[in-house]
């Protein structure tokens, strides 16, 4: 794919339609979720150490809490 073709589907907003010089459609273009996101770095060993320390809940529990918050 030439440059000119990559900087208009970087404005693409959507999905759109691709299609040929005699206009029939070819296929389909959708942009990525995450075009232009920094994806954050994997944790660190520490990072990992502190969230396994817990608290943890049983589904019970949980569920039990969530009913709680619709209650007012």
């Amino acid at each position: 794919m030439d440059e000119t073709a990559l900087m208009k589907l970087r404005e693409v907003k959507q999905r759109v339609e691709v299609c040929d010089v005699e206009g029939r459609i070819v296929g389909y273009f959708e942009p990525s979720i995450f075009a232009g996101y920094v994806i954050p770095p994997d944790p660190t060993e520490e990072e990992l150490a502190e969230s396994e320390k817990g608290p943890f809940y049983t589904t019970a529990e949980v569920l039990a809490h969530l009913k709680t918050l619709g209650k007012t």
